[in-house]
């Protein structure tokens, strides 16, 4: 599951232009029980993709994640991917400003920097 979803996310660039259609993305969290996972090695390569695809469904499960991990591995992705989205820009910003403390220092730095917060 984790190299399927690494190579889609490749595939699809994580832009709203090559973006998974957003029914897709939908059926794959059904079928796969992909927002309820555990495991970020599995979770955040397709929470990356659903944001692409628009699907806000998608945020709980994404903020909860970062708020919880501060690898940097694993939040600097998702931070990213909501950024580059219109209708999660404002959503990234605003976690990032309430749990950029309980990060790391350069954790904190680097996801300030993809957030143009320098």
């Amino acid at each position: 599951m984790v190299a399927f979803l690494e190579k889609l996310a490749d595939l699809m660039g994580g832009t709203t232009k090559n973006a998974l259609p957003l029914r897709v993305a939908a059926e794959m969290a059904e079928v796969y029980g992909l927002f309820q996972s555990k495991n970020p090695e599995i979770s955040v390569p397709f929470l990356k993709l659903a944001i692409a695809a628009g699907d806000l469904s998608a945020m709980p499960p994404t903020e909860a994640l970062v708020r919880a991990q501060g690898r940097m591995k694993y939040i600097r992705p998702l931070y990213r991917a909501m950024f580059n989205q219109p209708s999660t820009k404002n959503d990234a910003l605003r976690i990032f400003q309430e749990v950029r403390h309980t990060y790391h220092p350069i954790a904190e730095k680097m996801v300030a920097q993809d957030l143009g917060l320098n």
